[in-house]
């Protein structure tokens, strides 16, 4: 990621790495002067989660550990919803193979909302009854 940032004169300075942070502001990093810095711009700029494209997915679990969503780098955040009536299911939002007890447990009629920080956009793992039917949207 980029990030341009207005130097003591005012002028707009492209930073990408500690080191050209360093050579800008050498005394506030080493602890001898005050860094001020405004962010003026970002290359790589972040989607608000209203911003987003909502898909709804419905799956049916195998009482096996299921994939409940594939690696998306686009993805922002999720919800899986798992209906009224269903036994517990265990989420895994690192994307491994779910035991019973193991994941994320939402219970039945509940829900579980992923996003910012905590929405992985790797691979995401669930495991429930054979049979069981869950929902799940994905913001992108």
């Amino acid at each position: 990621m980029t990030i341009n940032v207005k130097d003591a004169t005012g002028a707009t300075r492209e930073i990408s790495t500690i080191d050209d942070l360093l050579e800008l502001f050498p005394a506030a990093l080493t602890g001898s002067g005050n860094l001020k810095v405004a962010l003026v711009e970002s290359t790589a700029p972040q989607k608000v989660i209203g911003q987003a494209t909502w898909t709804k997915t419905t799956i049916t679990l195998t009482g096996n550990s299921d994939q409940l969503l594939a690696a998306n780098a686009a993805r922002v955040g999720f919800i899986v919803v798992n209906r009224v009536g269903n036994a517990q299911i265990d989420v895994d939002i690192a994307g491994g193979t779910v035991a019973a007890n193991t994941g994320r447990p939402i219970f039945a009629g509940n829900d579980y909302f992923f996003t910012g920080v905590y929405c992985p956009t790797g691979i995401v793992t669930v495991k429930g009854t054979n049979g069981q039917i869950v929902n799940v949207w994905e913001a992108v």
